[in-house]
């Protein structure tokens, strides 16, 4: 298993590549301009602006389920038990909740920024079915904006690990 400060410059990185294909994703259109694609316009605009409203709504509600509350504590650990090796009636031990809850960090973040990032790829989509920039630079400002929102922030998960550990 990686370490917690392994971890931390692993998130870094994938962040910033995320961040580096949003850019790319925006180049394209404006240096390769636009193919001719004909489909039903209509549909497909209104389908792919519901799957982006739908990414938005699921990188929200990722990442709140990235950082742990008391509530959740319980469950987090119960469903944990079968890869820490522990017994129903017994409490984890400090490094034991650091590692179980990093990891459910580490996995919701990496599962918020991928959500987020389809925002663009929709607004790449759109931009080549209707011939126009428009698309692509909305989804893109949305994407790169919730990307800042949901940039890795190790203070609150320390708050968050502090709570768990005071809780347990």
């Amino acid at each position: 298993p990686m370490s917690m400060k392994e971890g931390k410059f692993t998130l870094k990185i994938i962040y910033g590549a995320l961040i580096v294909s949003q850019a790319i994703y925006m180049g394209v259109i404006y240096m390769q301009g636009f193919p001719y694609v004909w489909v039903n316009d209509e549909i497909m605009v209104k389908a792919l602006s519901a799957m982006s409203v739908l990414s938005i709504i699921a990188s929200f509600t990722f990442w709140k389920l990235s950082y742990s509350t008391p509530s959740r504590l319980p469950k987090i650990w119960s469903g944990s038990l079968p890869s820490t090796g522990g017994s129903a009636g017994e409490k984890p031990d400090s490094a034991t909740i650091e590692n179980i809850l990093f990891g459910r960090y580490f996995t919701f973040s990496i599962i918020t920024w991928a959500l987020t990032e389809t925002i663009v790829i929709w607004g790449l989509t759109l931009s080549f079915l209707q011939q126009t920039s428009a698309y692509v630079t909305t989804g893109f400002t949305i994407s790169v904006s919730l990307m800042i929102l949901f940039r890795p922030n190790f203070d609150r998960f320390n708050q968050s690990l502090e709570v768990a550990k005071r809780n347990f």
